[in-house]
């Protein structure tokens, strides 16, 4: 995310400046040149190095970036690769912020971007990351209609770390629309090619899944198995977001399986408390709760038969 947020940051003043849109402290500090701008001008990349200042500063330039994505495409001085690129820098962000108007807007600007300029890769990457708004929106049907026009592009590329991304992201609509055994399938096929090429985030979701996919099935040995392994992962590239929604996934999985006290016992080491995400953080609470709740019945059961 600090990545992210920092070659935004380094692309974003001088592009402002240059078209003469809205002045940030971006656009006051050292020099820098920027590819396909006609002038030198000023520009500071901030010091980002934590997920939570990264957020902090996609908040407070996104009217900034959303303004530069529609000006890089409809503007005077047509700059289709930073459409792009900008799309998916800003990705991360407008996905942990729940903003699927805001995602689905700026990969339209560069789906348009890159079908002008003749980038498939960019085409393939918009139409991905527009199916993953309309999910989050809860169109399901035009969520798979994208993301199948996203895979076939990127198989005709012969991109095959990004069509198992891709594949995915399909596993989690199947889920969505109660297609189990389909969403199994598409997680099987996607790990290996996943693990080839090193991709622990998109592993580590992928195998959260499975593992919801097969607690769903009634398949609770598995469905545990496949989210300690995640758990595992997230907790190794220190996401605290996945880390803390793939522990309390585990704990009702558990409780699902039976085994209430060690869906409980998860608590202590749940990083909820660590995560600058109110929304989901009163989620996983609340989620949480129904299993206190559900332990204390049959707790009460007992007592009295």
């Amino acid at each position: 995310m600090a990545e992210r947020a920092s070659e935004a940051s380094y692309w974003l003043g001088p592009l402002l400046n240059n078209l003469g849109w809205i002045d940030t402290p971006l656009t006051r500090q050292a020099r820098v040149d920027v590819p396909g701008l006609y002038e030198r001008v000023e520009a500071r990349t901030p010091p980002l190095s934590s997920w939570t200042a990264s957020l902090a500063w996609f908040e407070q330039e996104r009217a900034n970036l959303l303004a530069a994505a529609h000006q890089a495409v409809h503007g005077p001085v047509p700059m289709p690769r930073f459409a792009v690129r900008l799309a998916e820098v800003m990705y991360w962000f407008l996905l942990i912020r729940t903003n699927w108007p805001e995602m689905e807007s700026i990969n339209q600007l560069a789906l348009c971007a890159a079908r002008r300029d003749g980038d498939r890769r960019g085409e393939a990457v918009a139409l991905n990351d527009i199916g993953q708004a309309h999910l989050g929106a809860g169109r399901l049907d035009h969520a798979i209609a994208c993301l199948e026009r996203s895979r076939a592009l990127f198989a005709e590329l012969g991109d095959r770390h990004w069509e198992s991304i891709t594949i995915v992201h399909q596993a989690v609509v199947y889920r969505e629309q109660g297609e189990l055994e389909r969403t199994v399938d598409c997680l099987r096929r996607s790990l290996p090619c996943l693990h080839e090429a090193g991709d622990l985030v998109t592993v580590g979701g992928a195998l959260g899944v499975l593992g919801l996919a097969y607690g769903d099935q009634g398949r609770f040995d598995e469905a545990i198995d496949c989210l300690e392994q995640s758990l595992r992962i997230r907790d190794g590239i220190q996401n605290p977001l996945s880390e803390a929604m793939t522990l309390t996934n585990l704990g009702e999985v558990h409780h699902r399986a039976g085994h209430r006290r060690t869906a409980v016992d998860l608590e202590p080491d749940r990083p909820s408390a660590r995560i600058d995400q109110p929304t989901q953080a009163l989620d996983l609470l609340h989620r949480l709760e129904l299993v206190r709740l559900h332990r204390a019945r049959h707790k009460l059961r007992d007592q009295v038969f």
